[in-house]
């Protein structure tokens, strides 16, 4: 399910970008495309090199950067990070959408900005420059009627007050923990162990882990809270790479279980 709502995000991003492409002539500077409905882009051509602004409903915002003899990047944590400047302020990609107050201060920036360059690596390496003319009439002001865009914490808090409202109180038997020995053991990891929980809840929302009372920790690339209905199943590898399970408590929002292996 995420790898499709995940391409599909891709491709409406592509067609709104070749959208952006294909009116690139018509006259310079920053664009809108989209609707309330399916989201908006703002975005602006130089040349073959892109940077856009996509705001989908009950989404993050995100952008997109195509550098065409660089190579491309987002801020999305599956892109290739990148450095940017508005007005001699530098912005980190993967950072800047992420708090709401970085996310107004971007904003901020944009709908007054002269001057608009991503480098290729870190400031002082080279810069692609952007216009910015037509920027303050593409961008929608902050907190206007309708306004699409949110960061990423607003968005979290929001998912977090859905989940709060519909939570179902966790009852003995929700959860279902499963140690077995990896069997990529010695070959492609270390990770002796692979931990699997599985959800006997319509609506679950795990929020914390504590295993072995906190001496062993989840691999960081699995990122906490994990959204499960009924049968949904996550499979965890463990930190440090030889942790033996043996006791795990499982904090959702709607409750806390321990449980444990036997050695």
């Amino acid at each position: 399910m995420k790898k499709s709502m995940l391409l599909l995000v891709m491709l409406a991003a592509t067609q709104q970008a070749h959208a952006l492409s294909e009116s690139a002539a018509d006259a310079p500077g920053w664009k809108q495309f989209g609707n309330a409905a399916e989201g908006f882009s703002y975005g602006v051509y130089n040349r073959a090199d892109s940077f856009t602004i996509h705001c989908h409903p009950n989404k993050p915002a995100t952008i997109n950067v195509d550098i065409m003899s660089v190579g491309k990047y987002g801020s999305q944590d599956y892109q290739s990070d990148f450095v940017f400047e508005v007005d001699g302020k530098i912005f980190i990609g993967h950072r800047v959408l992420q708090d709401q107050k970085s996310f107004e201060e971007l904003w901020t920036a944009l709908r007054n900005a002269k001057e608009l360059g991503v480098y290729q690596r870190e400031k002082g390496s080279r810069k692609f420059s952007f216009p910015t003319a037509n920027i303050a009439n593409t961008l929608p002001a902050l907190g206007s009627p309708g306004f699409p865009c949110q960061s990423q914490e607003t968005y979290d808090a929001a998912v977090l007050d859905e989940d709060l409202a519909n939570i179902e109180p966790l009852k003995e038997g929700d959860v279902q923990l499963r140690k077995r020995g990896n069997p990529y053991y010695g070959k492609t990891t270390w990770n002796k162990y692979l931990l699997d929980i599985t959800s006997r809840s319509n609506r679950m929302v795990i929020t914390d882990l504590k295993i072995n009372r906190g001496s062993c920790k989840i691999d960081p690339k699995a990122k906490l809270p994990f959204r499960m209905g009924f049968g949904g199943k996550v499979t965890l590898s463990l930190l440090p790479e030889d942790c033996n399970p043996l006791e795990v408590t499982v904090t959702t929002l709607g409750g806390e279980q321990t449980l444990s292996f036997d050695q």
